[in-house]
């Protein structure tokens, strides 16, 4: 029996959480026809752009030179006129993009883990936090997975690597939920065997993962010939999922692998069903929009950036956002799921390169991304890139907006990262003025040149 489901409900309630309430609300959106949803996603477009026209200093501007707000309403017919937010513009106008009134709101401050190799920081509220976890939990729907049934999460936590411990909120939490977390950032062989132990021993019925360690992992477990617990279902996410990495986890995990793809920027933004025939948009969280180098909208099949606007997060609106990421539009027709949300085909931007140790222990791309990012980054790490040149020598390039901020940490960060690679390996740092993408045009943010 699910004893949890209805207690972790009822805290929801008691505290004013609108997750349940929206949840319930997804799942009647789900079917609806893509002219429906069309129409619910116009609906959200057009209170959105209301509210930023009357309450966002940035857009108040921008709304109204391009007519996309006119006498006080919303005229979608020129949304496309309206100029992408790229994070160049975030950073230089900062503040002039928070909502007046977002105090009132429940903010609390967010920053991306910097996979495109520019981290930028802002601010979410308590409606975008309560549809994100909605969100979530239908997306886990997907694989038969519900509230409190026991899941297993392979990922990444500074606080786990820097104290030795996680805070009792999260214990707490993990408890509640019934969740058991490994941590994807310290995998040496040695690891991912206790790892194996830990996962037969508790025997989760989903399993959550970033896509590069449970691949890493999957190849461990069928190196060794060992034998692993089959959950229902596996959902990886924070990096592509490639046709051979996905044919691998489901061969050691025996389960159907789903791919979500989302940002810290946007939350969940799209996730495969068990029909694998591309990615469902959660329509009611983002709008999305996948265009060419002209703005364009690509046609299926065709490749294109991806432009996010955030529906629900009124504190800071996302408007066009340039996210960084690249996708293949889907086919026009709905998935044979009969699910009539629209679908990408799939998603092609992160590209992530593991890093190893002379020992063999694989550091994921994840695991910098996050701590040059985020952890030890309060906005002054502007742009960055990691190359491996060999197993005990890595130098971080780096795009500085505050020099002496960014060498108040520079300690600290080498430290972590020894943690990781090892006490002898040679950590230097290189100050540049810009960081090009490669040649297809993708941002590489780590390079190894260990072969």
């Amino acid at each position: 029996m699910n004893w949890r489901k209805p207690l972790i409900y009822s805290l929801l309630y008691t505290s004013g959480s609108r997750v349940p309430k929206y949840l319930k609300q997804i799942k009647k959106y789900e079917y609806l026809s893509g002219q429906q949803l069309k129409e619910l996603t116009n609906n959200k477009l057009e209170k959105l752009l209301v509210h930023a026209y009357n309450n966002v200093p940035y857009y108040h501007k921008v709304l109204k030179e391009c007519n996309a707000v006119v006498d006080g309403k919303a005229r979608l017919e020129n949304f496309s006129n309206i100029p992408p937010l790229t994070k160049v513009i975030l950073r230089k106008e900062a503040d002039k993009l928070y909502s007046k009134d977002y105090k009132y709101r429940k903010p609390y401050r967010n920053t991306s883990g910097g996979s495109t190799g520019e981290p930028v920081e802002f601010i979410q509220d308590r409606e975008y936090s309560d549809w994100n976890t909605a969100n979530t939990i239908y997306y886990k729907k997907f694989g038969g997975q519900d509230v409190g049934n026991k899941e297993l999460r392979l990922w990444g936590s500074e606080r786990d690597l820097l104290e030795g411990k996680e805070r009792f909120s999260i214990l707490l939490r993990n408890w509640l939920y019934n969740r058991m977390e490994l941590n994807a950032f310290n995998m040496t062989e040695g690891d991912m065997a206790v790892f194996v132990d830990k996962i037969n021993r508790a025997k989760p019925t989903w399993l959550e993962a970033y896509v590069q360690p449970i691949t890493e992992f999957a190849r461990f477990i069928k190196k060794n010939n060992l034998k692993i617990h089959a959950p229902k279902g596996l959902l990886t996410s924070a990096g592509t999922l490639y046709p051979e990495m996905q044919q691998l986890i489901e061969e050691v995990f025996g389960c159907r692998t789903f791919n979500r793809y989302g940002s810290r920027e946007a939350g969940g933004i799209a996730c495969s069903c068990g029909m694998q025939e591309g990615l469902h948009v959660s329509v009611w969280n983002t709008h999305l929009e996948i265009l060419d180098d002209t703005l364009a909208p690509a046609k299926p099949g065709q490749m294109g950036k991806i432009y996010v606007t955030t529906l629900n997060n009124y504190s800071m609106p996302l408007i066009r956002y340039d996210i960084g990421d690249m996708a293949m539009a889907g086919p026009n027709q709905k998935c044979s799921c009969g699910r009539g949300t629209p679908v990408i085909q799939k998603v092609i931007g992160r590209h992530m390169e593991v890093f190893k140790t002379k020992e063999g222990k694989i550091v994921p791309a994840e695991f910098f991304i996050h701590f040059v990012g985020v952890v030890y980054n309060e906005g002054y790490v502007e742009k960055f890139q990691v190359v491996q040149k060999d197993y005990d020598d890595i130098v971080i390039r780096v795009v500085v907006g505050n020099q002496l901020k960014f060498d108040e940490s520079r300690a600290d960060l080498v430290k972590s990262i020894k943690k990781v690679m090892g006490q002898d390996c040679k950590i230097g740092f290189e100050i540049v003025d810009e960081i090009r993408p490669a040649g297809d045009g993708k941002y590489l943010y780590t390079i190894s040149e260990v072969t």
